[in-house]
């Protein structure tokens, strides 16, 4: 920990003129003649201040049994090798704009992707504890999750975390990065189960282990729509070296420590990936009942406005205050619990009246603002097939139907 914390202060950057805590970053490794040639070549330099987070995780994973240090090892070493990623590239210049707020985006991003890592040992622990306390040490994991996935945006000051380059860590650490590792893990679990039950089988074993093997790519083009080659063989290598490392035993019944490992990769894929998956279910659903429900009551009554007053209303509070509306619904994003606590802001529909038009928002989870323009009303000698663009005579919404990824 203490040398993530040196790596940190050492490549990280911030604003000259900004550093004004002593936790800052003043990249005083990269201001080292000695590290210039490694700046120069960040393929050599990445690899080289990642080295002794790696070996010393690796004598960590060996001289002890508890999860909870082995877990701080995996992560210190994954945020390490981001941080030498972001301090030593191009990308430091991402790093100096937003300072400590890409620290945390670093930090809280090798962080998900530690935690996935480790979730098979932590699983293993977690199991040992009662089940109030397995409850109560999960539990809030879950709802953080969830809550980052559904609450997370870049385009609405009201909303939890809200200024870029935030998202990130929804986006990438989790939707992405902890995603794609829970399918390696599947996909490890899938391979051992299938050695176990292969048992002098060897045929079988390698049927199992090819669907292992294949199972992450599986899961991550279900995920997203296209894959490049790189990508797919990243994957494949990946879940080999994997399932190559997890298949190695001297247990004098290896079948039975298969089917163990397998159980532990299994329930640790699963911990991790159920927030994951209830987090984006419920943020799709959100953007759904606001896309097609509640924006389209404020729309329908500021269509039958227009038929009555021939121009649309300065606010939407004139809606209520004509009886167009009983009251003006809002959207539904993220967690309510954060809005009746006053720890957050309600998010509303944005209007600005246009004259003869106008333009209703809404934010969404990510970076997703939502514009709605109304059918342009037409002129008594305009033809309707003058119009190359349909939607201009039905309405229109600068966002699809569902959530679009942003991959």
């Amino acid at each position: 920990m203490a040398y993530t914390a040196v790596i940190h202060h050492g490549l990280g950057g911030t604003e000259p003129g900004r550093i004004m805590n002593p936790w800052q970053p003043t990249g005083f490794l990269r201001e080292s003649e000695w590290a210039e040639t490694l700046i120069d070549h960040s393929a050599l330099g990445i690899p080289f201040f990642a080295l002794p987070a790696f070996v010393a995780m690796l004598v960590v994973l060996a001289l002890t049994r508890s999860a909870v240090t082995r877990c701080i090892a995996i992560t210190s070493f994954v945020c390490v090798t981001l941080m030498a990623f972001y301090g030593l590239s191009p990308a430091l210049e991402v790093w100096e704009l937003f300072h400590w707020r890409a620290s945390v985006v670093i930090l809280a991003t090798g962080l998900a992707l530690g935690l996935t890592l480790s979730a098979p040992l932590l699983g293993e622990s977690w199991l040992r504890l009662p089940p109030f306390w397995q409850a109560t040490v999960y539990l809030p994991i879950f709802f953080a999750v969830a809550s980052m996935i559904r609450n997370a945006t870049g385009s609405d000051g009201n909303l939890s975390f809200n200024f870029s380059p935030w998202p990130a860590i929804s986006v990438v650490g989790l939707e992405i990065g902890a995603y794609v590792l829970c399918g390696l893990l599947f996909g490890m679990a899938l391979g051992l189960t299938a050695a176990g039950l292969a048992g002098k089988r060897r045929w079988l074993a390698w049927i199992g282990f090819g669907g292992g093997l294949v199972f992450p790519l599986l899961w991550v083009r279900a995920r997203f729509d296209a894959s490049s080659m790189e990508v797919v063989g990243v994957l494949l290598a990946a879940s080999g070296l994997s399932l190559f490392l997890v298949s190695r035993t001297r247990s004098p019944s290896p079948a039975s420590e298969y089917f163990r490992r397998a159980f532990l990769l299994f329930l640790g894929g699963f911990l991790a990936s159920a927030p994951l998956f209830t987090g984006r279910a419920l943020a799709d659903g959100d953007y759904a009942l606001t896309r097609h429900v509640r924006a389209q009551v404020i729309i329908d009554a500021l269509a039958d406005y227009y038929e009555k007053e021939e121009a649309y209303p300065g606010d939407l509070n004139t809606l209520i205050e004509e009886d167009y509306l009983e009251d003006l619904p809002q959207p539904r994003i993220g967690f309510s619990i954060y809005h009746q606590l006053g720890l957050l802001d309600q998010p509303e529909f944005e209007y600005r009246d246009l004259g003869p038009n106008y333009v209703l928002e809404f934010s969404s989870t990510a970076w997703v603002m939502c514009s709605y323009n109304p059918p342009w009303q037409l002129e008594e000698d305009e033809d309707p097939e003058d119009f190359d663009d349909p939607d201009l005579l039905t309405g229109a919404w600068s966002c699809p139907d569902d959530r679009p990824d942003l991959w």
